[in-house]
């Protein structure tokens, strides 16, 4: 009784049979849909292992290996041989004496540097201080006049405390350490016009190239 509830598209005097028409046709359009195969190919392409994985090249590649290998073994035995028992020649020269080839010119690059510092502290010593400590000397006796006129103890008292004699002691000790660094200038002075005269000797016997 259910094919009375169907309503076909077209005219139909059996609407039973109508309803199976349909159907059938129905169904047999599926099958083709199910069936239809695509018209554009988009699958991917073939893979093919050869074009991967390149046989002829891992197999150079191997060989390679291998005469590299051989050949670090067979110098691995001569180093042993010859660390072992010696080489077969003596290429040692025992009289060769190590020599520099531009020893002329560090040679003079040391004179000119030496001149040149030489020519500074010339120039250092004979600058004129712009202060006169004569003068801060002078100035200082008079303060200390001043403050003996002034002062409601004796100057000997105050030279007897403790962090007064700490002062002196720290004024002897800068002076001291100004009068080493003194001498020790001028030896350095002394050295440098030795080295100097040295330098000055040996290049007047060191012959000059021709391309100079």
């Amino acid at each position: 009784m259910m094919h009375r509830a169907y309503q076909p598209l077209t005219p139909a005097n059996n609407i039973y049979l109508r309803k199976r028409w349909d159907q059938s046709h129905y169904d047999a359009h599926r099958k083709k849909v199910y069936a239809a195969k695509p018209v554009v190919d988009n699958k991917p392409p073939t893979t093919y292992m050869h074009l991967h994985i390149k046989l002829k090249k891992l197999q150079m590649e191997e060989e390679r290996l291998t005469t590299v290998e051989r050949d670090n073994r067979i110098l691995l035995q001569k180093m042993a041989y010859i660390m072992k028992y010696g080489g077969s020649v003596d290429n040692m020269k025992h009289d060769y004496k190590k020599k520099s080839l531009n020893k002329t010119k560090r040679q003079r690059e040391l004179l000119r540097i030496t001149h040149e510092n030489l020519a500074i502290l010339k120039r250092i010593t004979a600058k004129e201080p712009h202060l006169n400590h004569l003068r801060w000397i002078h100035e200082n006796q008079i303060n200390q006049q001043y403050l003996n006129n002034i002062a409601k103890f004796p100057h000997k008292w105050r030279q007897e405390q403790s962090h007064y004699k700490l002062y002196q002691l720290q004024q002897l000790a800068a002076n001291e350490r100004i009068r080493q660094q003194v001498e020790n200038s001028q030896q350095q002075n002394t050295a440098e016009s030795a080295l100097t005269t040295l330098l000055n000797q040996r290049g007047s016997l060191v012959p000059k190239s021709p391309h100079r």
